[in-house]
């Protein structure tokens, strides 16, 4: 977050006050697995190669499984996608409630806490599900946010 405060010239400056961190990808590394197994169930239906439909995971990441899934294999039916959906949320949970900050993300973050920065995470699992598996490391951040069901 940019905050523009005045700085002794009668102009402004910018002033950083918070950061906020991606989770997937960024403080832990699981975009590769997650991208493993949306591209195995894509792939099972027959309508998309591996490689392409890992490839389209990841050009997409950043939004719900399924809504990538909506749009990288529109033609299957609501229920394939839910069915689909569903097992790639349980293989995700698999790994995902092993997840930890390895030392030096741990450290990083300390750091940065202990500069008075206001820290944040945010990923495009389920809130839920990431409140669980970070509350261990609430200390470290101010918000966490996951995706919320409309």
């Amino acid at each position: 977050m940019m905050l523009k405060t005045p700085n002794q010239n009668g102009g402004f400056q910018n002033s950083k006050k918070a950061v906020l961190f991606d989770l997937d990808g960024t403080l832990v590394d699981t975009m590769g697995k997650y991208a493993d197994i949306a591209a195995e169930l894509m792939a099972n239906t027959g309508l998309i190669e591996l490689k392409d439909a890992r490839k389209k995971y990841l050009d997409s990441s950043g939004l719900p499984f399924f809504v990538q899934l909506k749009s990288i294999l529109p033609s299957l039916s609501e229920n394939e996608q839910d069915k689909i959906s569903k097992l790639f949320e349980e293989n995700k949970m698999i790994h995902f409630e092993k997840l930890t900050l390895d030392n030096q993300t741990l450290n990083a973050l300390k750091k940065i806490k202990a500069k008075g920065y206001k820290t944040g995470i945010s990923s495009s699992g389920f809130q839920e599900v990431v409140d669980n598996v970070f509350a261990e490391y609430n200390s470290l951040f101010d918000i966490i946010l996951g995706y919320k069901m409309p």
